[in-house]
């Protein structure tokens, strides 16, 4: 080895200046290749990662208020039940995704105010609207919205009525799905009002039916893959069954895949 060292030295130290100059040029073109080479490998390696990546995403689904506004925006807030009239009042919320356009609207709530709820599709009509929504911008926009003339279908999960209120029927939650593993001495000191009602529609709604799909009208692009859908939640109330007594009541608005 160390005559092969010696040999290749002395051939160096024969060569012009110029030749000397392109060896060193070759050797630090050759380094910097053999430094390349795996670093294109990595970035194509992330390019195909990042296009697995993508194909096998995860739908989006988000829940949005009015006007596709941020959640926070959404309050169901400021009901006046009047005295003794039987009434309703209506607020808007949207459902926005991507890619799978399949999924339920769940509902949940306490009791504890003698509310009925129904779930409505909506879609955007400043004419024809019959349900305001207020944007939380500067000039606090209205947007009005045309509800379907009847709600969407669905079903309690785990409610039971109870007859014997003086208020009339009343759905409450059914004992029966209370854990096993819970002390029976205590099923009678429950508050049932604040035992929450699940509600879920009897089948998926399709984000991308024609006349519901408002995405591309409301952020002003074209994308297939993505839909934008308005609901209004209808609080409705009969005579003289609730009074406003500043009682309140827990409202959870889910969606899920189908």
């Amino acid at each position: 080895m160390k005559h092969i060292l010696t040999k290749i030295k002395s051939s160096y130290e024969k060569l012009s200046p110029s030749k000397k100059v392109q060896l060193i040029l070759a050797s630090i073109a050759t380094t910097i290749l053999m430094i390349a080479a795996p670093t294109s490998a990595w970035f194509m390696h992330q390019r195909k990662v990042a296009t697995v990546a993508k194909i096998n995403s995860p739908a989006k689904l988000t829940l949005k208020s009015g006007a596709h506004e941020d959640i926070i925006q959404f309050q169901m807030s400021g009901i006046n039940v009047g005295n003794g009239t039987a009434g309703y009042k209506d607020f808007v919320f949207s459902v926005e995704g991507e890619d799978k356009s399949d999924y339920y609207i769940q509902l949940a709530h306490t009791t504890n105010i003698n509310f009925s709820y129904d779930i409505y599709k909506a879609h955007t009509d400043d004419i024809n609207g019959t349900v305001s929504y207020i944007m939380n911008d500067a000039n606090r926009t209205e947007v009005k919205y045309l509800i379907d003339a009847t709600p969407i279908t669905g079903s309690y999960v785990n409610g039971t009525v109870d007859s014997g209120k003086t208020i009339g029927n009343k759905l409450y939650n059914d004992p029966s799905y209370y854990d096993d593993s819970e002390d029976a001495s205590k099923s009678d000191k429950r508050q049932k009002n604040a035992e929450p009602l699940y509600w879920q529609s009897s089948a998926t709604v399709d984000g991308k039916a024609a006349g519901y799909n408002e995405y591309n009208t409301a952020y002003q692009t074209e994308n297939p893959r993505a839909f934008l859908n308005y609901y209004v939640i209808r609080v409705s109330w009969g005579a003289n069954q609730v009074t406003n007594d500043k009682e309140t009541d827990l409202v959870y608005i889910t969606v899920e895949l189908g």
